[in-house]
């Protein structure tokens, strides 16, 4: 009885590790095609790192989460902090390089 309660508890173990990888998977493969839609000019208005760097530290990270077995190793956790750096801090600087509307942060009493 032991045993199937210890076989029942690394089931469960390893299905939230994989949920945590296919999170970590998404995340990482969202942030490799945004980083791609960017030009590399933006890049550089923004005061980040390269186009290139930051389209080869996220597809490699990607990639590595998809043929390693586990997020939990110290290269996932480096994948999952420069998805995060990016997500946090580039791509919100490449976005605000774009412009776009005018009135794009305009509520009905003024800027917001």
């Amino acid at each position: 009885m032991s045993s199937l309660v210890a076989v029942s508890g690394v089931l469960a173990v390893n299905g939230i590790l994989g949920i945590l990888r296919l999170i970590a998977l998404v995340a990482e493969v969202i942030a490799f095609v945004d980083s791609l839609t960017h030009p590399p000019a933006a890049y550089v208005a923004a005061s980040k790192q390269t186009k290139l760097f930051w389209t080869i530290l996220l597809g490699v990270f990607a990639l590595l989460t998809l043929v390693t077995p586990t997020v939990v190793g110290i290269i996932g956790l480096i994948g999952v902090v420069a998805v995060i750096v990016y997500f946090v801090d580039v791509r919100p600087a490449l976005r605000a390089t774009r412009g776009g509307r005018s009135d794009r942060h305009q509520g009905p009493y003024g800027p917001w």
